[in-house]
């Protein structure tokens, strides 16, 4: 009779067992939600896609994993780094870092320039000659003095390549560009 006993509590536990695990696989199955429309209506991240339409993501782009001999072509607009609306075909708000140009149409930094050019720069001689460490590196233009026609005969400063607004004008001399 002990045996019959424990027989049925055995037998019992494991219905017992069975019921309750059924219950708690149906409540995982019941607090599953849906999604409530289709992507990308705001419940997942909408996919990067070839429609007209402007897009935005969120996180990084990764781009030309797999080598093409072109990462990204952008055929008409403008792209802007660090701005949302470029002025140009490319408008980057803040520095730029790049190698040294090998060709005439490349982009030049700051320093290749000075680096290029002596490294000190360049200014405007007026008085025919360039100072101590400095090359001629040619005319600017002429330079002179603008008259006014008012009764105290006053003049201004007229440099290379500038104009009089329609008064006389006299040149005194050649500028030159002087670069280290």
């Amino acid at each position: 009779m002990i045996k019959k006993t424990q027989t049925a509590a055995l037998y019992f536990s494991v219905v017992i067992m069975a019921i309750a695990s059924i219950f708690w696989v149906n409540g995982l199955i019941l607090a599953w939600t849906a999604p409530t429309a289709v992507p990308p209506a705001g419940n997942v991240a909408a996919p990067l896609n070839v429609g007209s339409t402007g897009q935005s993501k969120a996180g990084g782009l990764i781009l030309n994993t797999g080598g093409a001999a072109t990462g990204l072509i952008v055929n008409s607009g403008n792209v802007g780094i660090g701005t949302a609306a470029p002025g140009a075909k490319l408008e980057v708000s803040g520095n730029i870092i790049a190698n040294t140009p090998t060709a005439s149409n490349h982009v030049a930094t700051k320093g290749y320039v000075d680096a290029a050019a002596g490294g000190g720069g360049c200014y405007i001689s007026y008085s025919g000659g360039c100072l101590a460490g400095f090359t001629n590196m040619g005319s600017a233009g002429t330079w002179g003095y603008c008259v006014t026609s008012n009764s105290t005969g006053s003049s201004f400063f007229r440099p290379p390549g500038g104009g009089c607004g329609g008064v006389a004008s006299k040149d005194i001399g050649t500028a030159y560009v002087c670069c280290q």
